[in-house]
């Protein structure tokens, strides 16, 4: 899929390779984020420093990042270039070389990866939501694995998941800027000529929310508690109600977290709020970084913030602002290639079609107070998984 605009140069393209921590044995978890990194360390066409080379020849950038139901390799680059991208995501997908010293020296990147994490409570505090507050269920487990089944991943435990996930039922590509669709088409048949079927991904049962306390006691200067609540799923129609929730809980420097906790009375620098939905599950997640002695405050004004939000419901005017707020960020964020590029893969993969910038618009606008103040009952009315990091002993 891909969406033509006509006032930029550039171009951006994306490769999703759909099959996330569900299809991870527990012996090998981390085995998908693995397979990311070695996806950037050689083909039999590239070496690494090839890849970078050609890239760089043309003023590209070339990514990629695992996510709990993707991985995802992107590239942005003048449009004139576009056959270079869909050669080099493909190369990179479909013939990785893993060779064995590669294997090795990535083993050590990967875990200085997850102690860099580890030292970072501010980071490190959301994952450690998701896993709380899903515990059990395949969405809850760490992206990165631990140090045990990264040291256990071998090789040939590599190729044999690379070869069972990369297939082309799980791919899907999208592109937007200066692109004509069938030359793009053109490109991705040629890319993927010969490419065998495999199996597709089975569905993930919806994960079950835990309420749940989880703290940390960590030598740091703050204290960074996340709360998580229950959200809504990629295809739950209610997902637009609780957006304009967040925007205005936390999503903003207006709402309502920011302004009473932050700037009302100082017991803060950071706090927020964000959605995180999947296909069949979703977490509402408030954030903030306090001093030590602050920690049982904050936490006892959110709680306060959110029972209110739920008790006093939103009024038409500041609903109003809450939509204004949110056709003005996507407004912005269409001048960027790569979000609409983002929002192409995204709209296919959850919804089966192209969602239009005005049917997106239009589903916000129809959302009332009434909708609302269900969706805050859906999430408030539980109790939250608290998670807190930081000089708590």
């Amino acid at each position: 899929m891909s969406e033509h605009v006509s006032q930029v140069e550039s171009a951006a393209l994306g490769l999703w390779i759909f099959g996330g921590l569900g299809g991870e044995p527990d012996r090998l978890l981390g085995i998908g984020h693995y397979v990311e990194h070695m996806l950037f360390k050689g083909t039999h066409r590239r070496t690494a420093r090839q890849i970078s080379q050609e890239m760089d020849s043309v003023g590209g950038h070339l990514n990629g990042y695992t996510d709990r139901e993707y991985t995802c390799l992107h590239v942005h680059l003048p449009g004139e270039h576009l056959a270079v991208a869909v050669d080099m995501v493909f190369d990179m997908a479909l013939s990785p070389r893993f060779d064995s010293a590669d294997v090795e020296k990535e083993r050590e990147v990967i875990a200085q990866e997850s102690r860099r994490l580890e030292d970072n409570p501010e980071e490190r505090v959301h994952d450690l939501a998701v896993e709380t507050a899903w515990e059990g269920h395949p969405l809850g487990r760490s992206l990165h694995g631990n140090e045990e089944t990264i040291c256990a991943i071998s090789r040939q435990d590599l190729l044999a998941h690379h070869g069972s996930h990369y297939s082309p039922e799980r791919m899907l590509v999208a592109a937007a800027g200066k692109v004509e669709h069938s030359r793009l088409v053109e490109l991705v048949e040629d890319a993927t000529c010969g490419l065998r079927p495999g199996l597709a991904e089975a569905a993930l049962p919806p994960p079950s929310f835990h309420s749940q306390e989880r703290r940390l006691s960590r030598a740091t200067e703050q204290v960074h508690l996340c709360l998580a609540l229950p959200g809504c799923s990629q295809t739950d129609e209610e997902r637009y109600a609780l957006a304009l929730c967040d925007t205005l809980l936390g999503g903003s420097t207006s709402s309502r977290l920011f302004q009473e906790i932050r700037e009302n009375r100082g017991l803060c620098y950071s706090i927020g709020s964000y959605s995180l939905s999947y296909r069949n599950g979703g977490l509402f997640l408030v954030h903030a970084g306090m001093g030590k002695e602050n920690f049982p405050r904050v936490l006892a004004l959110i709680e306060q913030e959110l029972n209110r939000f739920r008790g006093e419901g939103v009024a038409e005017e500041e609903l109003a602002w809450a939509k204004s707020h949110v056709r003005g960020t996507l407004a912005l964020a269409r001048e960027s290639t790569a979000f609409r590029m983002q929002r192409l893969a995204h709209s296919l993969l959850y919804e089966g079609r192209v969602v239009s910038h005005r049917e997106l618009l239009r589903r916000f606008e129809r959302v009332s107070p009434q909708d609302i103040h269900r969706a805050a009952e859906r999430i408030i009315s539980t109790s939250p998984t608290l998670v807190a990091v930081g000089p708590l002993g």
